[in-house]
């Protein structure tokens, strides 16, 4: 009885969450509730029993030098039909025999999917043509084939054709933290809304949360907006934007809610997660979706990360079935020599945020050089042959992971 009177409440927030957001559908129609406190069936899940591999070595070192030291783009990768796009807004730059990070004007670059430099497709000159950026923030259309360009510094969107041409600039009025294309909406995001301010410890309102953006009338359309429910503060300042099949995730520890807004705009409720405690936050970030299934990870905050009980995990949601399963294979203690995807390497399930890409169904682990040369033993045969043809200080080699091949059938699969 105690389980379906929180399951109720758990829907009914959701509901709730819902009232006065413009188009939204019911929330009980398609929304995945997720307990972690629940034992799930453990599912025996192989890599490329669901996944296409293949390695690209990044060229052009000398006129496109990626992060060399620290740090990931997988983030700002898309892969077109002809194209890789990767968006480099911090580089590093050589000073003696150490890779230092300088701030820079942020570059998009364009390579074939060989890994051969083309171009870049942003390439600033000065701060009248560029972006100062942490973060580059850009999406693609693809039928269009046309690129909108803003950053984590900048209030205004860029739009360049796919050989670099500047063909319009659009001021958004203020900073976003992610911007994603939804048809001929730039949809806005601002996880900032709503910020304690940890000294005096008030709240300030710093305006919308989602705002939509037409590129044909150059103006915002008036929409009801997305409320998170919790402030934005130190423990919750976590958030994720990812690709679904049918529109953009948006998730944060502001939110007991993953909402998705689609490709009509509509904001929809898609996951509810049961909070273990009342102190934490607790949510879920989808990486991977296909017409068969979502593969999604637990987030949570800084307290939970403390939590020697608390295991970083992929489950998998079976929509045909309805169905939550985890994947056996967690995140196992770092040791001496790990490197970020060593599982990946060994045909073994850990997806986490930095693998995501600007698609629903591919995600992408970057391995530099000298890491690969130091675990050169974990390699399949192609990354080996890659690796000996590799300098220590070249760019670095992409796995990509291609999902979508059909799911083996369940049953065989549970442990």
């Amino acid at each position: 009885m105690k389980k379906i009177i929180t399951l109720f409440v758990i829907i009914s927030f959701a509901v709730f969450s819902c009232i006065n957001l413009s188009g939204c559908k019911s929330a009980e129609e398609d929304l995945i509730v997720v307990d972690f406190s629940q034992e799930y069936p453990l599912l025996n899940l192989k890599l490329s029993d669901i996944a296409d591999i293949s390695y690209i070595k990044l060229q052009g070192k000398d006129s496109a030098r990626f992060l060399s030291s620290a740090g990931s783009f997988e983030n700002s990768i898309y892969i077109d039909s002809n194209w890789l796009f990767i968006s480099d807004s911090s580089p590093y730059i050589k000073e003696g025999n150490t890779w230092m990070r300088k701030k820079s004007l942020a570059h998009l670059y364009k390579f074939d999917l060989k890994g051969n430099f083309i171009q870049s497709v942003v390439n600033p000159k000065n701060n009248k043509e560029g972006f100062n950026a942490i973060s580059l923030e850009y999406d693609i259309d693809p039928l269009k084939k046309q690129i909108y360009v803003g950053s984590s510094f900048e209030s205004y969107v860029k739009c360049y054709d796919y050989n670099g041409n500047l063909l319009g600039t659009d001021s958004l009025g203020k900073l976003y933290s992610h911007t994603f294309l939804e048809g001929n909406h730039l949809v806005c995001y601002d996880n900032d809304s709503q910020l304690i301010i940890a000294l005096s410890g008030r709240l300030e309102d710093n305006g919308r949360t989602l705002s939509y953006y037409n590129l044909d009338s150059k103006t915002f359309q008036e929409t009801e907006d997305l409320k998170l429910g919790r402030p934005l503060s130190f423990t919750s300042s976590s958030r994720e934007v990812s690709k679904g099949l049918d529109g953009h995730y948006i998730s944060t520890l502001r939110s007991d809610t993953v909402f998705q807004v689609n490709t009509n705009l509509d904001i929809v409720p898609k996951f509810a997660i049961k909070r273990l405690y009342k102190d934490r936050d607790i949510t879920v970030v989808p990486l991977v979706e296909t017409q068969e299934y979502i593969i999604f990870c637990n987030m949570q905050d800084e307290k939970s990360q403390r939590d020697k009980t608390w295991e970083k995990a992929n489950y998998i949601y079976i929509k045909s079935e309805k169905q939550i399963y985890k994947l056996a294979v967690c995140h196992k203690p770092s040791k001496e020599k790990s490197i970020l995807g060593e599982e990946l390497l060994e045909d073994k399930i850990y997806l986490q945020p930095n693998f995501l890409t600007r698609h629903n169904d591919v995600m992408v682990c970057v391995f530099k050089v000298p890491a690969l040369k130091e675990n050169y033993n974990l390699l399949p045969d192609d990354l080996r042959r890659i690796t000996d043809a590799s300098a220590e200080d070249d760019n670095p080699v992409l796995m990509i992971m291609m999902f979508g091949k059909q799911l083996p059938k369940v049953s065989s699969l549970v442990q």
